[in-house]
């Protein structure tokens, strides 16, 4: 495993403390407990506890405290199952990261894109900042970009919802023409030339459309209809005509089927 983050759990001992509406709850729902216990909660911080922790980012084995808590037994009991959140989730997604890499190897460029499915808006953008720790390069979590202050790179690549809501060749309106070239009337030369003319055409004028705003950056999204028989063909179309304004495209992406086979 690879730990993380001290910092969220020692963040949360400085802050500690139950406020007088804290208290107001507690006593309705424990009516019978006695005035000297909640007299105990007012009073209660952390600056007693201590915190002992392998060094972050650190890896360990099974069976190996990652992190110990010292102090008092009631205080140490109430903030446990908090502690223990703050450190194991952070290190769950970071060990993840970490083996990723492993696999991917140092000269593969990994993005993160787990918004869709975190757990919830908070915990999707947290566990984005667990992955950059695990040594991804970016995300596609534009809040986690703005809190870092640039800090960590954002990116992103086209929307199944955006390639299905081409229908014609009036949705590109004036970004069909780039540098002076028709680009569907040259995407069409390289489809027939090919004998590709079987291919979604709506995914093919949503290829464009996103080339001509994203000269730089045209990442396709190849799996709406059908990768082999569509989404790749259509993305080489594209590419050929980019090629003729002296634009490289980036790459695909697949989200879809078998993800080892297709990419190979």
């Amino acid at each position: 495993m690879c730990i993380r983050d001290r910092y969220e759990a020692l963040l949360y001992l400085s802050r500690f403390k139950f406020t007088s509406e804290h208290l107001k709850y507690i006593q309705a729902v424990m009516p019978y407990a006695e005035p000297e216990f909640f007299a105990y909660l007012e009073a209660m911080d952390m600056g007693s506890v201590k915190i002992h922790a392998v060094r972050e980012g650190k890896f360990i084995f099974p069976k190996e405290p990652a992190l110990t808590l010292e102090g008092p037994l009631g205080a140490v009991q109430i903030i446990e199952s908090t502690i223990i959140n703050l450190t194991s989730y952070p290190t769950l997604v970071c060990t993840n990261a970490v083996r990723m890499r492993v696999a991917a190897g140092r000269k593969t460029k990994m993005i993160e894109f787990g918004l869709r499915r975190g757990q919830g808006p908070v915990g999707a953008t947290m566990g984005a900042k667990y992955a950059i720790m695990g040594t991804f390069e970016g995300t596609a979590n534009t809040l986690l970009g703005f809190l870092s202050k640039g800090e960590i790179p954002i990116t992103g690549t086209m929307a199944h919802s955006y390639v299905i809501s081409f229908t014609n060749e009036s949705d590109l309106g004036e970004l069909r023409k780039l540098k002076g070239i028709d680009l569907v009337d040259r995407a069409n030369h390289y489809r027939n030339e090919l004998n590709w003319t079987h291919t979604n055409y709506s995914e093919l004028l949503a290829f464009l459309n996103y080339a001509s705003c994203n000269v730089e950056g045209y990442l396709a999204l190849v799996d709406s209809y059908n990768t082999i028989e569509s989404g790749v063909k259509n993305f080489l179309i594209t590419a050929l005509v980019l090629a003729e304004v002296g634009v490289k495209p980036v790459g695909i992406r697949l989200d879809s089927g078998d993800l080892s086979e297709l990419s190979k």
